[in-house]
């Protein structure tokens, strides 16, 4: 007996000490004091022998406050049900935040690829339209005009050989010239 009682209030005491329930918690630990002190009234005259006084201890204390007990216990499931409905909401909020977050950050990576991307585009068409104009007044016969673009990679080659190619058959014309 003296066991179970020591159990219900170390739960009890478990319990509160993780929340805030306020006056049902207050209300509560009367309940159960009151029902732990009537169960030993009862349990005495039923020891002793006395059976119409551990029937009107049971039915004037202990029913009575085992039906508070109920109650109060409904109410704090009520309060962590409520608690737990606003932990939900928190969560889904802040899902959708995260989630958005996330959108925006795609998004911006979808923008900044696409920039980079036009920008890569732009140098390459710049670099090859350099190589066309050269191209076509070296076919026009004018061999006077020079590669001005410099660059460090496969279209910088290409203006190279095509600026050597100049040269060459601008040597090569004024040699002609010459003799």
């Amino acid at each position: 007996k003296k066991k179970k009682n020591a159990d219900i209030e170390q739960s009890w005491q478990g319990y509160t000490a993780e929340r805030q329930t306020g006056g049902v918690q207050e209300g509560l630990t009367a309940h159960l004091t009151t029902f732990i002190e009537s169960a030993n009234t009862t349990l005495t005259a039923i020891r002793d022998g006395n059976g119409f006084a551990a029937f009107e201890a049971f039915n004037d204390n202990v029913q009575p406050t085992s039906e508070s007990i109920s109650a109060t216990i409904n109410v704090l499931v009520e309060q962590e049900r409520t608690a737990a409905q606003t932990l939900m909401e928190n969560a889904e909020q802040q899902q959708q935040v995260l989630l958005y977050g996330q959108l925006g950050v795609l998004l911006l990576g979808i923008v900044l690829m696409v920039g980079l991307s036009m920008a890569v585009l732009k140098s390459l068409i710049k670099s090859l339209n350099e190589a066309r104009r050269v191209t076509f007044q070296i076919a026009a016969g004018n061999l006077a005009n020079r590669v001005t673009l410099k660059r460090n990679d496969e279209l910088g080659e290409l203006l190279s050989s095509l600026e050597t190619m100049r040269a060459s058959l601008s040597g090569l014309t004024f040699f002609f010239f010459l003799y």
